[in-house]
């Protein structure tokens, strides 16, 4: 039992270490992810880590399940676009069609912005960064690091490391 109990202090003693709300739920849900393995928790850590932006800003979703949840993070009233027009966006195009303000996809495949996706226009990543006005879904966990990258380059943080 002292060991249990040494390993709980030491959980402990990092938790009190966090210095902010978020950076305690990620903590948490980390834990319970390594302890059970149920993957609830991987999804509580991408809706904490990448939370709601205020226009210019984005929602990350990268699990099939729970697509419907990502999109109606974003606020009633505002437009917004799916990054990623492959499988993950078609999948997405289900739930984001029913909310009003979807805008299309973002891609950088040049044919789908000549030709559109699935009957939807679709944008460049550089016409992305010139419409602050936009939230974006990531509809593609491949699209991941491009778009951070895109979005850092255009003065659009994110949030980092975890």
């Amino acid at each position: 039992m002292t060991g249990m109990k040494q390993a709980m202090e030491t959980i402990q003693r990092i938790y009190q270490m966090l210095e902010d709300d978020e950076s305690k739920d990620l903590y948490l849900n980390r834990l319970a992810f390594e302890i059970s393995g149920e993957n609830k928790y991987l999804i509580a850590m991408l809706y904490t880590f990448f939370q709601h932006r205020s226009p210019g800003g984005y929602h990350e979703y990268i699990s099939k399940y729970g697509m419907d949840k990502a999109i109606a993070k974003v606020p009633k009233g505002h437009q917004f676009l799916l990054y990623g027009a492959g499988n993950d966006g078609k999948q997405m195009l289900l739930y984001a069609r029913k909310r009003e303000g979807f805008a299309g996809f973002c891609s950088s495949t040049e044919a789908k912005q000549k030709n559109g996706y699935l009957g939807c226009p679709v944008m460049s990543p550089e016409e992305l960064l010139s419409r602050r006005d936009l939230y974006v879904v990531i509809a593609s966990s491949a699209a991941r690091d491009e778009l951070r990258g895109i979005l850092e380059e255009g003065g659009i943080s994110a949030r980092t490391g975890y």
